[in-house]
């Protein structure tokens, strides 16, 4: 009916309009509903929603329920592409009803707001620093330093590997989460309690299998992150981080992901996360760690 497609056009005049002066991404405004919009129809219930994820990136998000089966659907639309979908709607509405005048969306007629709107694509931002650490031929950890385009800093650590076995000799990668450096500071001192806690400690000891020895969390607006050190049942000591993702796209998530670091890497990692911490925000400095026993690596040459 061309009334509920004037009422839809209506509608997202004003997601568009909300999004006047919004970043892409904002992540200290994490898990936002920032519009909510709805047109009822003889057939369907549909709402339009603008948000910002659990990343703190916006998003819209288009829910039809179907009345007669009581049938819902979610549809995510790129940011990018709202105003040419009003656009198309209004003029075939113009065109071929003409019943009623839409308002001209004037703010927005520029390119402008169009540029704005396409940095979504620019997803990975500035590298500020990285380093590299090899354990073996087939393993080695990774840490980045990047600047996104919303001006955030965030570190990540990735544990990269290949299988013996594996014909095409692929790099495989598993992603630790990204954190902000307040929240890189946090995993250090708790990272500074895993690694205390290793003094003394032999890598492999079976008459003390199955021996929990540190639990230790950090919680950010987007995980929750747990790191676990432990003896497995074959008396190996083991190093696990467990991040449990919060929401995605505005919704509860359960969703977990567990990773296995070498135990050896751990004092590498906290110096390279320590030295990004002190040198990028802001003179933050973190205490020294005393003396600890055990066989840590703790630098690597440039290859």
């Amino acid at each position: 009916m061309p009334t509920d497609a004037y009422n839809f056009v209506k509608a997202l005049d004003r997601i568009i309009v909300a999004c006047n002066e919004e970043k892409i991404f904002d992540e200290f405004r994490l898990n936002k509903e920032l519009c909510f919009e709805e047109i009822i129809t003889d057939f369907y219930d549909i709402s339009l929603i603008l948000f910002r994820n659990e990343e703190g990136k916006l998003g819209f998000k288009l829910i039809k329920k179907l009345k007669s089966e009581n049938k819902i659907n979610s549809f995510f639309i790129p940011i990018n592409s709202l105003l040419w979908i009003r656009r198309i709607f209004a003029k075939i509405l113009e065109e071929f009803d003409g019943s009623q005048k839409l308002k001209e969306l004037s703010n927005f007629e520029s390119n402008e707001f169009i540029e704005q709107i396409d940095v979504i694509n620019q997803k990975e931002g500035t590298t500020l620093a990285s380093n590299e650490l090899k354990l073996g031929e087939n393993n080695k950890i990774k840490i980045e330093l990047r600047k996104g385009v919303s001006g955030n800093r965030t570190i990540q650590i990735k544990n990269v590997y290949r299988l013996q076995n594996n014909a095409n000799n692929e790099w495989r990668y598993l992603y630790l989460p990204k954190l902000l450096l307040p929240d890189a500071f946090n995993f250090v001192r708790a990272l500074d309690k895993i690694i205390i806690a290793c003094d003394g400690e032999r890598v492999f000891d079976l008459s003390n299998a199955n021996k929990k020895l540190v639990f230790e969390e950090i919680n950010t607006d987007i995980y929750d992150i747990s790191l676990n050190l432990f003896r497995n049942e074959r008396g190996f000591l083991i190093f696990q981080v467990l991040q449990k993702k919060k929401q995605e796209n505005g919704e509860p998530l359960k969703k977990e992901r567990l990773t296995f670091l070498k135990i050896n890497s751990l004092l590498w990692i906290r110096e390279i996360i320590a030295k990004m911490i002190e040198e990028f925000a802001g003179g933050k400095t973190l205490l020294k760690l005393p003396v600890v026993k055990f066989p840590f690596i703790i630098y690597q040459e440039d290859c």
